[in-house]
């Protein structure tokens, strides 16, 4: 009995980020796209459709039961609607072709648009709704957040393979997993980091327990390696800001909650800390020095990604001085890269092809228009605000997890391009859910006594 009720859907769901990185993993299903990812995700969703349909019939108050479902979720209806009408808005102003500079090459751009919505948006939405609708226990939610620190250990272990044996699939000669890009890999396992150093500090705080300790503590250094031979710095100096932001605040809410020895415990902790972060820099200088990147960082008279990233800023801009409200249309920003960055820049520019902006914020004003900006914008103040509303200390650390994961990927966000991207954009989703789902029932035991601020 335990066991069927552990296999359905809106259960499973909640061990899903176990396989984000199986996007990979393409097919075609009746000739149109898809991947294991999305396919999993479509026939949960489909189940319990049917399961929720099921129990419509049986009940015996069905226009109350509508009444009462539209009156209990209506900011979740009208985020729905707004977020829909967005996308629709910005697929329609996307052309079918479109020609690109060297006037013989056809990017399919309605195609792209919708193959976007489906695998960027769309499953990504349902994968929240299935959430939303799931038992929110903090458990639950603790489960899904360990699934996606494991998913990222096969990736992890290649990365490090890559380094030690010289087999790198990038021209850079950086670490990236199976990805062709080593940023990619840096946005995928940079949350992951945060969320295992934060979840070290939490066990030595609140429960201490030898075996987990030592278990968190090689798993922190392993994973925090690995993002050392991805040599993405923008994901190094994301994650040690949010680590010290973290210290601080927590600093503030132990104190705020009178809680004097958690708070003093938690500043030699971070007296710690800060040490190992020093170590890990010089770490990542003798790592990153004498590399070409490295080398070539604050050179900017040449081609290196501070120089290309300086490029496509400027023309991020230029695009959305001509775009300001709709922007250019879902999964155009490749095209009219290409057609307008000659003239935008005057010269050739470095990188020919572009596929994102470098910028999340921007991403989402180019593809989204401003109004998908605005919705980004929201989630920020409604994660904040559902952190702030709990006053039992228990629940403020435990959203303060995704929270932080939420800093780290805005400050990583403001050099690389999260949320478009198959694995990013489900894993945007689950820190959102963390930031806002789970249930004001404390997992976290300070002591016997309740402690509130």
């Amino acid at each position: 009995m335990n066991v069927l009720k552990l296999l359905k859907p809106l259960n499973l769901v909640f061990f899903l980020p176990l396989i984000f990185p199986l996007y990979l993993w393409k097919f075609k299903l009746l000739g149109i796209p898809f991947n294991f990812l999305e396919s999993v995700v479509l026939v949960l969703f489909v189940i319990q459709i049917f399961l929720w349909i099921f129990s419509f019939i049986k009940t015996h108050h069905r226009f109350r039961e509508i009444r009462d479902f539209l009156i209990n979720n209506k900011k979740l209806l009208i985020f729905s609607f707004c977020f829909f009408l967005c996308i629709l808005f910005s697929i329609l102003i996307v052309p079918r072709e479109v020609l690109l500079v060297d006037h013989s090459t056809i990017f399919p751009s309605l195609n792209t648009a919708l193959g976007i919505f489906k695998g960027w948006l769309l499953m990504p939405f349902l994968y929240f709704i299935l959430l939303y609708f799931s038992e929110r226990k903090q458990s639950n939610f603790l489960i899904s957040l360990y699934c996606y620190v494991l998913s990222a250990l096969p990736l992890i272990i290649w990365a490090y393979y890559q380094s030690i044996t010289g087999d790198f699939i990038t021209l850079d000669q950086r670490a990236s997993g199976p990805f062709e890009n080593a940023n990619y890999l840096a946005m995928y396992i940079a949350p992951a980091i945060t969320a295992l150093w934060i979840l070290l500090i939490q066990n030595i705080i609140l429960k201490f327990k030898v075996l987990p300790f030592f278990i968190a503590v090689f798993f922190t250094i392993f994973y925090s390696i690995a993002i050392l031979l991805t040599h993405s710095y923008g994901a190094i100096l994301a994650i040690v800001s949010t680590l010290l932001f973290y210290l601080i605040f927590n600093l503030f809410l132990f104190k705020k909650a009178k809680l004097d020895f958690e708070y003093q415990f938690l500043k030699r902790i971070g007296y710690f800390l800060i040490i190992i972060l020093i170590l890990i820099g010089f770490a990542g200088i003798l790592i990153f020095s004498g590399t070409a990147k490295w080398n070539s960082f604050f050179d900017l008279s040449k081609r290196d990604s501070s120089t290309v990233r300086l490029q496509v800023y400027q023309i991020d801009l230029a695009l959305l001085r001509r775009n300001p409200i709709l922007g250019i249309g879902l999964g155009q920003y490749q095209p009219q890269y290409d057609l307008n960055a000659l003239n935008i820049l005057g010269q050739k520019p470095y990188e020919l092809n572009m596929l994102h902006p470098h910028n999340t914020l921007m991403a989402l004003w180019l593809n989204l228009g401003i109004a998908g900006l605005i919705l980004y914008l929201i989630l920020i103040y409604q994660s904040v605000k559902s952190f702030y509303r709990n006053d039992e200390i228990g629940n403020k650390l435990f959203k303060l997890i995704g929270l932080m994961m939420f800093l780290m990927t805005f400050i990583h966000g403001l050099f690389d391009t999260y949320i478009f991207k198959n694995d990013l954009a489900f894993l945007f989703i689950l820190i959102i859910a963390l930031c806002l789902l789970p249930k004001n029932k404390t997992d976290l035991d300070l002591s016997a006594k309740k402690h509130t601020i």
